[in-house]
């Protein structure tokens, strides 16, 4: 094999691997994606639905329909979980809870209306909120 073969192997290698990834559409081709930081509350009051709170984020996007878990702190245990409403307010009915909490907003991704900007809704959690008395 001479050299003028191997160098037109490597030509016809070269650009074969081209044209494969002119085919391949990239992510940053089909629109722009926009990090979101988000906060999730939980409020430490006295109620019949003690788990009550918030998701915090400067797109709307990122503030409705999150989904939100609550977890026991001493062993990390799911209590529940829900969604937040049109205002980014959630609840879990669970009366006589005892001991300490904290929530989980999820990372979420999601489409602008147009299509062209991609959010994605990063994860957060709360601090631990102590409920039921000592």
């Amino acid at each position: 094999m001479t050299t003028m073969d191997k160098g037109a192997r490597f030509q016809l290698v070269f650009i074969s691997v081209i044209a494969i990834a002119a085919a391949i559409p990239t992510f940053a081709l089909a629109g722009t994606v926009e990090r979101i930081p988000s906060n999730v509350l939980l409020f430490a009051q006295e109620k019949a639905k003690p788990f009550r709170g918030r998701v915090e984020a400067r797109r709307l996007a990122c503030r409705v329909h999150r989904k939100v878990k609550v977890f026991r702190h001493s062993n990390h245990r799911l209590v529940d979980k829900t969604r937040t409403n049109h205002r980014g307010q959630w609840s879990i009915p669970t009366p006589n809870a005892h001991g300490s909490f904290f929530a989980v907003v999820a990372k979420q991704q999601k489409e602008s209306r147009s299509g062209d900007i991609t959010y994605v809704c990063r994860t957060d959690q709360s601090p631990v909120r102590h409920f039921g008395g000592s």
